[in-house]
């Protein structure tokens, strides 16, 4: 058997135990044995200082430090553990933590039913935590371990994107704005913060704009912001007002393809004459960096599973076209926001 074949069945049977390999890494960063390894001067912690330190036997340190050295996580020499650079990622990256809490937290165990939920569409994994038809509907009620890391996932890439966002949305000056899926209201905030003047309506489902109130209850931008339920969906909206500028981040990644047609169709209306749409999103094709393309293909499947069963992570490539479809014109692509996000910014053409 030559070295490319062996090389390729390695690289299988890590596939292969990549959950249990999982479990076991995330189970030493969070009982703090990667800790204990790590701030133990040379030569390095014993068994028995590290299970007198997490509380965990030498049996159970025993078979989850071999599964990390097997994982290129920790390293022995003479004795001694040490983390390797791997480990030192798992242990002080914060965009790794997050991401690992998200998975296991959110994702792991809904993925048992990835099969049923890309033959019917639907978010089959959803239901270990919901009867609801998608994750939009019921993310104030998700046990609080799911909630948290559902949240702490999204601010993680967004809170970043947004410092960098902001300068540009308000290059020209903004009296209104209007933060479609507004989550939280943490993009509103940091536009009210960065302009006295600029209005915003947040507008999202009523469990998320009951968070954004929250937020804003008894602040002094409380007078500069409303909020409006809206299902963009139905297509059908009266709007009572109009904006300089519709922002729409990490929104359109929970559509399909059909839905964000129908979203941006229904959003034409409610545009000044001149203003402009800006859609954030962390396209797969406009990454720098494989590992960023990796993780956002492997989020595609929380979509499929847990989400709402049709959309995905998408290519810039498509949105542009359903954008041109729908009569909007691209005037700027700025790249390079925050972690890997693409900022398009339209005008109606």
């Amino acid at each position: 058997m030559n070295r490319s074949i062996l090389n390729a069945r390695a690289a299988a049977q890590q596939l292969a135990f990549g959950p249990m390999v999982f479990q076991a890494v995330r189970i030493l960063w969070k009982s703090g044995v990667l800790t204990a390894i790590d701030e133990a001067p040379p030569p390095g912690p014993s068994l028995e200082q590290i299970s007198r330190k997490t509380g965990l036997s030498p049996y159970a340190l025993g078979v989850l430090l071999e599964v990390a050295e097997s994982a290129d996580v920790i390293r022995r020499a003479d004795g001694s553990l040490a983390l390797t650079k791997t480990g030192s990622i798992v242990l002080y990256d914060k965009l790794t933590q997050v991401n690992i809490d998200f998975v296991h937290d959110v994702c792991y165990q809904g993925m048992f039913l990835l099969d049923e939920a890309l033959a019917t569409g639907k978010p089959a994994g959803l239901r270990v935590f919901s009867d609801a038809e998608t994750i939009y509907d019921c993310i104030t009620e998700l046990p609080e371990d799911a909630q948290n890391s559902w949240y702490a996932f999204d601010h993680f890439y967004s809170d970043r994107a947004f410092r960098d966002a902001v300068g540009i949305v308000f290059g020209t000056p903004v009296t209104s704005l209007m933060d479609v899926g507004g989550n939280t209201g943490r993009w509103a905030m940091c536009c009210l913060k960065h302009d006295d003047e600029v209005e915003i309506v947040i507008a999202d489902l009523p469990g998320q704009l009951a968070k954004a109130r929250e937020k804003f209850t008894g602040t002094p931008f409380a007078d500069r912001v409303r909020y409006q339920e809206v299902d963009l969906l139905t297509g059908q909206i009266d709007w009572s007002a109009r904006f300089d500028v519709i922002w729409m981040s990490q929104f359109l990644d929970c559509f399909s393809e059909e839905q964000i047609a129908r979203i941006l169709g229904c959003l034409r209306p409610a545009l000044t004459a001149g203003g402009r749409v800006f859609i954030m999103e962390t396209f797969v094709d406009r990454q720098r960096f494989d590992a960023a393309t990796y993780s956002l293909n492997a989020i595609s499947l929380y979509f499929t599973a847990m989400a709402n069963g049709s959309s995905r992570m998408y290519r810039c490539e498509t949105v542009e076209r359903i954008l041109h479809e729908q009569g909007y014109e691209i005037v700027a692509t700025h790249d390079d926001i925050g972690l890997g996000h693409t900022l398009l910014e339209c005008t109606v053409s």
